[in-house]
């Protein structure tokens, strides 16, 4: 865990097909798993919970 409450890993290969199929179905959906898994290699998956929040009250 990282200062700020970042959490990195890698991404499953169901959550990179949730992720993708937000935007494309059918023959695109599967083209572009493919060519991701053939081409780009490991995926990562970054998740953000704030630890702290910050906050100004901005009022005259």
């Amino acid at each position: 865990m990282r200062s700020g409450g970042a959490l990195f890993r890698t991404a499953t290969v169901q959550e990179a097909r949730a992720i993708a199929s937000r935007h494309l179905s059918g023959d695109a959906l599967e083209a572009n798993l493919q060519f991701a898994e053939d081409h780009l290699g490991e995926e990562e998956r970054f998740t953000f919970t704030p630890t702290r929040y910050r906050f100004a009250d901005l009022r005259m």
